[in-house]
């Protein structure tokens, strides 16, 4: 990323992403809700709604330039897709999820330093 503005542009991809995740995972939640699966659903719904609300607080923080909620949620992300690195078909869509929220880490890690950069050059007018 060669300036701020695409590191930008990388960040609010990742949070576009972890939004998807979390409208995704509040539908399933619906869905498990109104399933006759009574015993299991409920337990899975529990998960499920927990990552969903997890995905939308990474995306807010994200959104933010924060660089600790970008890691953990890469780090969550990657645990809960784990067993889906396993068969090749069914890895493409996970690893592209993946890859692009690692971007958006590497983004807010870059946007950071930009930020550094442009303080440390900036004249001080405070007096």
């Amino acid at each position: 990323m060669p300036n701020k503005a695409s590191a930008r542009r990388a960040i609010k991809v990742g949070g576009f992403v972890y939004g998807v995740l979390a409208f995704i995972g509040f539908t399933i939640a619906f869905f498990l809700q109104k399933s006759s699966w009574l015993d299991f659903s409920m337990s899975l719904r529990g998960v499920v709604l927990e990552l969903a609300v997890f995905d939308v607080i990474v995306a807010w923080r994200l959104t933010e330039n924060s660089r600790l909620f970008a890691v953990l949620g890469v780090l969550v992300t990657v645990y809960f897709y784990r067993d889906k690195f396993t068969s090749l078909p069914g890895a493409v869509l996970p690893a592209l999820v993946v890859l692009t929220l690692l971007n958006a880490v590497r983004a807010a890690f870059l946007y950071h330093k930009y930020e550094a950069a442009e303080r440390q050059h900036l004249p001080d007018t405070s007096s």
